[in-house]
């Protein structure tokens, strides 16, 4: 399982893109927009970005799209796509936003592969 946000583990900070203007962050996380993906896939400069989704189409579509990470919250979701995942070999990696790091068995045992902590989000853009 891998961590972001722990100040003890190397990672690098999210930056969360609320719309175009957002996306020349590096290493951004938005919610599913079919704009927003394109734009993010046509940034060379910019190869990294992470998707929230909100259903079993965004989560299928944001990983077809090359999303690093596929951020759900909703455990039912969030057990669907780990085995859509293994099923079909996803290249992204199925992560939860927490606020720190005392469920992270329980997040295991829902098979995530990453906790993402809020405080490594850069809400700013």
């Amino acid at each position: 399982m891998q961590f972001i946000g722990v100040d003890y583990i190397k990672y690098e900070k999210l930056n969360f893109a609320h719309d175009l203007a957002g996306l020349k962050q590096k290493n951004v996380l938005f919610k599913f927009d079919e704009n927003l993906i394109r734009a993010a896939k046509n940034d060379a400069n910019n190869p990294n970005f992470s998707i929230v989704c909100a259903d079993e189409n965004e989560v299928l579509l944001a990983n077809a799209a090359g999303a690093k990470f596929i951020v759900l919250q909703n455990q039912n979701l969030i057990k669907w796509a780990v085995k859509m995942a293994e099923f079909y070999l996803f290249d992204a990696k199925i992560a939860i936003i927490a606020n720190d790091t005392n469920c992270a068995k329980t997040f295991a045992n829902l098979g995530v592969d990453c906790i993402i902590l809020r405080s490594a989000i850069n809400f700013g853009f």
